[in-house]
């Protein structure tokens, strides 16, 4: 049995750009992956098909399952004829801005990757992830780095790595695609702000995360702003919606601080967890 870990992801800032002809969206985001993890059991079973289990039973263990997608692609590259189980611990909040199910799709890509000796590229492993969906690419690329496009064009960034992050989430789930169809457009870009903050002596300044997002997201789900609220009085360097939410982040300079927070929070809101960047 392979045990693999499924890290998530959180953006660090985000802007949607312009609709483009193939309905997907022009982005510009900062990616970070984060040490909140999901863990993938991989073995071989003798029915040359995929078997899906997961401890959240809101998880779709069917062909809607993005692992189950990948499989899909994957298999007419094998030259085997066995199939795989796959069991997915599951800790990474769905449906909530962390790209959990992605994650999960592209692991298991890497996974198999390397088990069945395919020798796919990570370019090549990205092309096949973006088939799956848009945030797949990212995580064949890893720790930090600008994602434009589609959220499939990298420009490596300074490693942001080791910054003690909360993460909160009420358990509200909220549609990507609700958001993107909602959204109103920027045009222009300021995330090359926060990339020189970032890069910077000191990158915990508030004023230059952002994501435009947080709007529409905020509707529907209004507790996202008294999650930011309560962070901010909790004294984090920057919290902000990750994704199209529901999920907020904050960074914290020192951990006893974030200690303090996590223990604040820890039984108001359903999942909160303490992490760090990778």
């Amino acid at each position: 049995m392979y045990k693999i870990n499924s890290y998530g992801k959180i953006n660090l800032s985000l802007d949607v750009i312009s609709k483009r002809e193939d309905g997907y969206h022009n982005i510009d985001t900062i990616m970070q992956l984060i040490d909140l993890k999901d863990t993938l059991y991989i073995e071989k079973n003798n029915f040359n098909s995929i078997k899906i289990s997961c401890n959240n039973k809101e998880v779709p263990i069917d062909e809607n399952n993005l692992v189950y997608k990948a499989w899909n692609i994957l298999k007419e590259y094998r030259k085997n004829d066995y199939g795989l189980n796959v069991k997915i611990d599951k800790k990474i909040p769905i449906a909530a801005g962390l790209a959990g199910g992605s994650s999960n799709a592209a692991y298991f890509m890497k996974a198999v990757n390397k088990l069945w000796e395919l020798n796919l590229s990570k370019e090549e492993l990205q092309e096949l992830g973006k088939k799956i969906g848009a945030d797949l690419p990212f995580f064949f690329e890893g720790a930090t780095a600008r994602a434009e496009g589609i959220g499939d064009i990298f420009t490596p960034i300074k490693n942001f790595q080791g910054i003690n992050v909360l993460i909160v989430n009420n358990g509200c789930k909220i549609s990507s695609e609700y958001v993107y169809k909602k959204i109103k457009l920027s045009n222009k870009s300021e995330i090359e702000k926060c990339i020189n903050i970032l890069e910077s002596e000191n990158p915990f300044r508030k004023e230059y995360y952002y994501n435009t997002m947080t709007d529409i997201s905020g509707e529907l789900c209004p507790q996202i702003y008294e999650i930011i609220d309560d962070l901010y009085n909790l004294n984090a360097s920057v919290a902000l919606m990750s994704g199209s939410g529901s999920t907020v982040f904050a960074l914290y300079e020192e951990e006893d601080v974030l200690n303090k927070a996590f223990n604040n929070l820890k039984n108001k809101y359903e999942f909160v967890y303490k992490t760090k960047t990778l």
